[in-house]
């Protein structure tokens, strides 16, 4: 989104600027991190926020913690420890999916290989990730989740040079 002003700008683009600041700001919730280690949220947010294109939006040290501001801030992923105290990653993957089924989410956790994929699928986790390797492609992930998906109902098919199927 780019503005420019011929002469002074009015009160009405002002206003009209404001207003797609405010639908800007609020289409980008960004990502809420739920670690019960400290250490490893702060190591988290910094990677986000220096190495990719995204915007964490909040921090949570539990599972119940993390529904609670998921609530609040309607992020667009949710990055789960798997082994947090009052509920853990699945458990609070269960809930968030309930609440809010778009939201994506990454399980984060040292058990990577111990998660089944049943289990996964069954908790609406989209993507299991070891911290142990994970981190180095977490922005590669980051961005297949969260790129925006072409409408379907307002694609048009482009068809190739040997592609026979109709439009």
């Amino acid at each position: 989104m780019v503005w420019f002003f011929v002469g002074s700008p009015t009160l009405i683009d002002v206003f009209q600027l404001y207003i797609s600041l405010v639908r800007f700001v609020i289409a980008m919730s960004g990502i809420l991190i739920a670690d019960d280690n400290r250490s490893i949220r702060l190591l988290l947010r910094s990677f986000v926020e220096s190495k990719t294109k995204f915007a964490v939006c909040g921090e949570a040290e539990n599972g119940t913690d993390a529904v609670e501001k998921a609530q609040q801030l309607q992020p667009d992923l949710v990055l789960l420890d798997l082994s947090m105290p009052l509920l853990n990653g699945a458990e609070a993957a269960v809930v968030l999916k309930r609440m809010m089924p778009q939201t994506k989410i990454i399980l984060f956790t040292m058990h990577g290989d111990n998660v089944g994929e049943t289990l996964a699928a069954t908790a609406g986790i989209d993507l299991v990730l070891s911290k142990t390797d994970g981190i180095v492609k977490l922005e590669e992930h980051l961005s297949a989740l969260l790129t925006p998906m072409v409408d379907a109902q307002t694609a048009t098919k482009v068809p190739l040079p040997d592609d026979t199927t109709p439009n």
